[in-house]
C-alpha cells in the first residue's frame, strides 16, 4: 500500500467524522426553521417585539457612540491664548 493512499484514507475518515456533527446541526437548524415557518402567524408578534427591542438597543448604541465622539471634540480646555486674554 502506498503512503499517499493511507494519508488520503485517514484524511477522508477524519473529514467524515468531523462532518457528521455539522450535518446534524445543519439539519436541526433547517427543521426548526421549517417548524417556525409553519406557525409563522403565531410567532409574528414575538418576532416584531424582538425586532423592536433590537432596533432600540442598536439606537442606544449608536447614540452613545455619537455622544462619545462629540465629547472628544469638545473645546472645554481653553487655549493658552485664551488664558492670556482672560488675565488682562
Amino acid at each position: 500500500m502506498q503512503i499517499w493512499k493511507v494519508m488520503l484514507g485517514l484524511g477522508a475518515a477524519c473529514a467524515a467524522c468531523c462532518a457528521l456533527p455539522l450535518l446534524g446541526i445543519a439539519s436541526a437548524l433547517a427543521a426548526s426553521a421549517s417548524a417556525l415557518w409553519a406557525c409563522a402567524a403565531e410567532l409574528l408578534p414575538v418576532a416584531i417585539a424582538i425586532g423592536a427591542v433590537a432596533v432600540v438597543i442598536a439606537g442606544i448604541w449608536v447614540w452613545q457612540k455619537r455622544r462619545a465622539v462629540r465629547s472628544r471634540a469638545c473645546a472645554c480646555v481653553p487655549s493658552p491664548k485664551g488664558i492670556e486674554d482672560a488675565k488682562t
